[in-house]
């Protein structure tokens, strides 16, 4: 894989060599990515660039600049995956950059991997920051084994996971889920009461809470799973909504981890095989939520905790796979989703009491606000309460005590605050349950260091 340097590299001509136009990009929100590296003697590299079609904002001039200033000599000694983000108004870009370090046989060489955005885009990119950097980490982890193993054939193998990503923000793109919703739109308007079963909604809502809010639902309807997607979206943050999207009937979007909420059309045009996108499923954030609205089944994967130590065995197989060339068949996992735990009364008072009040002048919506404020205030509790209990982590805790004092005694309720407070503040499951040691993105990392 050939990569060229600033001083040598003098016309357009030898800028096109590192320059491929990705394939139906027309829709892809960036501008650009690119992949660029540190020397220590000539400085910065272009290494590869991936425009899209129709890019108006890059160039050789525009590319030198991002390489110039998202990596430089000070980066050499940092370990792990650090961000960068540049709001650049007078060249008309953003620019999110992932510094890292990766062997490539000579040594430890630092690379800067950048997406490029165009400036226009900066407020709906802003809610979107965290899912891209954490997407990003996946993929620069991919990129490191990659390079490690062969670097001459890096690109071609790379770009294959580069397009996935980049349809997951064209999906965010086109079909996302407003910032603010219309009650009228959802399940909890007048004359929707019977538009779903009620033990459903009821356990819908239940293990959404109970899934930091990302769930999955599945219909044969795209009108009545969009309903189900908007009714449970009222209990996301507006920043959390922008993170999701709606079902779509013609050309459906593939199951992208990381995204809240989304919705698939299960149909004789449309099918959504659960079992198909499971690693993906078992690589998000947080556990997920299945809704099958055909079926009326509700089911989860198991508590934040376990899906973390589950997500590091998924992707540590993932990239052990790729390095030695074999075909990523998972070692699945039968247990992958369970029952909801349905003994609780938060959700059950809730759902009793809101039919129960006006429809209209947004009574119905400001209980709805009041109760997810009331989750939030027990979940800043907690976290205060595990912070000092544990020392941040450094002792065991004996939550029995923790859950009289909070009144968190019935264990669905108990569930519904601790995924809030890990939403909050992340590892705070792993210390209620007494597991201080993380699993992240970087562990996966260390791994190939033993290579």
């Amino acid at each position: 894989m050939s990569h060229i340097s600033f001083l040598s590299l003098s016309s357009t001509d030898e800028f096109a060599k590192v320059t491929t136009v990705l394939e139906e990009s027309l829709e892809y929100p960036v501008c650009a990515v690119i992949l660029c590296l540190w020397n220590n003697i000539l400085g910065p590299h272009i290494e590869y660039v991936w425009m899209t079609e129709g890019s108006k904002h890059m160039d050789y001039g525009c590319t030198k600049f991002i390489c110039k200033n998202t990596i430089s000599s000070s980066d050499q000694s940092l370990t792990g995956v650090h961000t960068k983000f540049l709001v650049l108004p007078d060249r008309g870009i953003l620019v999110t950059s992932s510094i890292f370090s990766a062997d490539i046989g000579s040594g430890n060489t630092v690379y800067g991997f950048s997406l490029v955005f165009p400036y226009s885009d900066l407020q709906w990119y802003l809610p979107l920051h965290e899912f891209c950097c954490i997407q990003m980490e996946v993929l620069v982890t991919k990129l490191r084994v990659l390079l490690r193993k062969d670097h001459e054939t890096t690109i071609g193998k790379f770009q294959v996971y580069l397009c996935k990503h980049l349809e997951a923000l064209k999906s965010l793109k086109l079909a996302q889920l407003p910032e603010k919703l219309d009650i009228k739109d959802t399940a909890y308007s007048s004359g929707q009461e019977k538009q779903f079963d009620a033990e459903l909604m009821e356990r819908a809502l239940i293990s959404h809470l109970q899934t930091s809010g990302c769930t999955v639902v599945v219909g044969s309807n795209v009108d009545e799973v969009n309903r189900m997607l908007k009714t449970l979206a009222l209990f996301l943050s507006p920043r959390d909504r922008r993170c999701s999207r709606l079902a779509v009937e013609k050309n459906p979007y593939l199951y992208h981890p990381d995204i809240f909420l989304q919705g698939f059309i299960n149909n004789e045009t449309c099918q959504f095989i659960v079992s198909n996108f499971m690693k993906e499923m078992m690589t998000g954030r947080y556990p997920t939520t299945l809704v099958d609205l055909c079926s009326l089944e509700v089911r989860q994967m198991p508590p934040c905790h376990e899906h973390l130590k589950r997500r590091h065995d998924v992707l540590q197989h993932e990239m052990k796979c790729m390095w030695i060339e074999k075909s990523n068949a998972l070692f699945l996992i039968l247990s992958a989703f369970q029952q909801v735990h349905t003994n609780e009364t938060l959700v059950h008072n809730f759902q009793k009491e809101i039919f129960l009040l006006q429809p209209t002048r947004g009574v119905r919506e400001s209980y709805i606000e009041q109760f997810t404020r009331l989750i939030d205030r027990k979940a800043f509790a907690l976290i205060k309460y595990l912070e000092t209990e544990s020392q941040f982590g450094r002792n065991a805790v004996k939550t029995k005590t923790i859950k009289k004092e909070l009144d968190l005694t019935v264990e669905g309720n108990w569930k519904i605050v601790l995924a809030r407070a890990e939403r909050m503040r992340s590892g705070i499951y792993s210390i209620a349950y007494s597991n201080t040691a993380q699993f992240n993105d970087q562990h996966v990392i260390d791994e190939f260091d033993t290579f």
